[in-house]
């Protein structure tokens, strides 16, 4: 895998440095680290990671679930939860915001590196299948004006006989409308 550059977001300096030691252990860079959700959302803007590992629980007023939710919607970067919290409460308020990953303390490398991998192979597959949407709403778009513009009568009829497409040109000349059945 490329390696991935990863903002650490952990309040407990002790377990912040053991993680940052695990991320370079496994082959990925630290962007950055943040000790509060304020720190975290600036840190993100500033150093664009591919991915944040964040506590739920931090020193401040916003919690980690906030702060990924903010860091989601505004940098589209992903987010995996490291937290000693699974109950359900903190598990359900996490699902809210979509994490690509969850990974209980205590942890070993192993489950940070499955995490930091599945999450950037979800967050690589997520953007192409937007691209992918985005492609195809272009084109579906095009090919409407298209058979709007054909100077022919055209329509697209089911299999239940209905009538699903009409073009202007039929619509004016036999004042046929979408959603009628037809004998064909």
């Amino acid at each position: 895998m490329t390696p991935q550059s990863i903002l650490v977001v952990e309040d407990e300096s002790v377990v912040a440095r053991d993680i940052q030691n695990s991320i370079g252990r496994i082959g990925h860079e630290v962007a950055g680290w943040a000790t509060t959700a304020e720190e975290a959302i600036s840190l993100a803007e500033e150093h664009d990671p591919d991915l944040v590992l964040m506590d739920i629980r931090l020193g401040g007023e916003v919690d980690g679930i906030t702060a990924a939710e903010h860091i989601r919607e505004r940098f589209d970067i992903p987010v995996v939860f490291l937290t000693a919290f699974a109950d359900d409460q903190t598990l359900s308020r996490a699902k809210i915001v979509g994490p690509y990953g969850y990974i209980l303390k205590p942890f070993d490398e192993a489950d940070l590196r499955i995490a930091i991998e599945i999450g950037a192979c979800r967050h690589e597959l997520d953007k192409k299948v937007i691209e992918a949407n985005r492609e195809l709403a272009e084109e579906t778009e095009f090919l409407d004006a298209l058979f709007e513009t054909i100077p022919a009568s055209v329509m697209v009829v089911d299999e239940n006989q209905k009538i699903r497409m009409v073009n202007q040109t039929l619509e004016r000349d036999f004042a046929i409308a979408r959603g009628t059945t037809v004998d064909v």
